[in-house]
């Protein structure tokens, strides 16, 4: 029998408020590396550590905030929880340092003809009444505004 003190915790669920948060940036994370396609597993490993030191940061500064002070007037010196959130703030900026701070674009070739396969897969979804010949009718190549012509050219709702 294992006692899950050495188990990986798990970061709330998608159905939650936090777990969307979560969700949300490391899915903004992971597009600013270029997407999933373009990520090492080493890469996809320190974005979870980054979402999981964020939200330490967030809940940790959340609490300071609930506090009446920050410094421990007794001993004339800030919190101890003061000096961890630095510490989790610090470790932060080292993580997406090492990520790298900069956005990468994702291959375009890759999305561009995954479009043009997926618009030519789709069926057109109303008959087009365009001719090119009717441009000749109308001497300043003008259409219609909604965009449909006869067969001489006049616009079908005149």
């Amino acid at each position: 029998m294992r006692s899950g003190l050495y188990a990986q915790p798990q970061l709330p669920g998608p159905d939650t408020p936090v777990g969307q948060v979560l969700a949300e940036r490391r899915g903004s994370l992971i597009a600013d590396l270029g997407g999933v396609e373009a990520c090492s597993t080493a890469q996809l490993c320190l974005v979870d550590l980054v979402v999981a030191s964020w939200a330490q940061l967030d809940s940790v500064t959340a609490y300071l905030l609930t506090l009446p002070s920050l410094v421990d007037r007794r001993h004339r010196r800030v919190w101890q929880v003061v000096r961890d959130r630095e510490t989790l703030a610090a470790r932060l900026q080292s993580l997406l340092r090492d990520l790298g701070l900069e956005r990468r674009a994702r291959d375009v070739r890759l999305d561009v003809v995954t479009a043009l396969a997926e618009a030519a897969s789709r069926p057109m979804k109303g008959e087009v009444n365009f001719h090119p010949f009717d441009l000749a009718a109308d001497p300043g190549g003008r259409l219609p505004p909604n965009g449909s012509v006869g067969p001489n050219g006049a616009s079908e709702q005149e």
